[in-house]
């Protein structure tokens, strides 16, 4: 599955091609001496630029063409299968509590009824210049026309394309693994923050307290490679770091939430 051993026989042949004594023989020499470890790290480490979907959004792996030279959406497939199959263990796994507890809590106004395919036609009828509608079919992920969707259109290079190809490339490493059921449809959000209720639930990055019905998930930025590289570089486990978070930034004027002021009141379990 992985293109290990292709990879390997590029490397070589570059090697064999590098200027005696040159800095890059060097390189290829340290990177084929760590074996399938470093070639995996070279293949996988980078991440994927885009969602991996079709058109310009499709984007392509970063790993200067040695893994998957064609860039291609069948590539796309096979380094999802190849660098994330660790997946399937990680959800055999129970999450722990404070995850359940917060999608519990997301969930919560959805709990008394069952959401129907009507429910998600108003929604698309309604909000769909809004929100994103995705499908998954089988390995594959449909999504919207980003160019149909408000702050997505106009946006290039910012937070609302970052968490549309963030969430597109999520979900289809997750198709790709087999880990999402065939005809799931859900909505979502590339908004900064969301604080309308909607007649379906949505994916957001972040919402107001008051804001029920919207699913909260990571921002786009922590599925970024970098932060795995984070993960394997931390010198201190996670039970033995000092509780304390520190704030870095702070409400910028076009974040202000244009609600009533009978909405500004935080629910009494946020006041503590």
């Amino acid at each position: 599955l992985c293109p290990f051993v292709a990879t390997h026989a590029r490397l070589v042949d570059l090697q064999s091609a590098a200027v005696a004594g040159s800095a890059l023989e060097a390189q290829l020499e340290l990177l084929l001496a760590q074996g399938d470890a470093g070639i995996q790290q070279l293949c996988c480490r980078g991440g994927w630029v885009g969602d991996g979907g079709k058109g310009a959004e499709r984007g392509g792996p970063v790993d200067d063409g040695l893994c998957w030279p064609q860039g291609s959406a069948s590539d796309f497939a096979t380094y999802a299968r190849c660098c994330y199959a660790h997946l399937r263990i990680a959800l055999a796994k129970s999450p722990p509590a404070w995850m359940l507890a917060e999608v519990d809590e997301d969930l919560a106004p959805w709990q008394s009824r069952r959401i129907m395919h009507d429910d998600l036609q108003n929604m698309q009828r309604d909000w769909g210049h809004v929100y994103c509608r995705f499908r998954v079919d089988g390995e594959h992920i449909a999504t919207c026309d980003r160019h149909r969707i408000e702050g997505l259109r106009d946006d290039h290079n910012g937070e609302a394309e970052g968490q549309f190809k963030a969430l597109g490339r999520a979900a289809r490493i997750l198709a790709a693994n087999g880990l999402l059921p065939d005809g799931l449809e859900f909505f979502v959000s590339t908004q900064l923050y969301d604080f309308l209720e909607t007649p379906a639930p949505a994916f957001t990055k972040a919402r107001t307290a008051f804001a029920q019905g919207h699913v909260r998930v990571p921002s786009y930025e922590l599925f970024e490679p970098w932060v795995d590289r984070m993960h394997e570089e931390q010198v201190v486990d996670w039970d033995d770091k000092v509780p304390k978070l520190f704030w870095r930034g702070g409400m910028r004027s076009f974040n202000s939430c244009p609600c009533p002021s009978s909405r500004m009141q935080w629910p009494r379990r946020s006041q503590s």
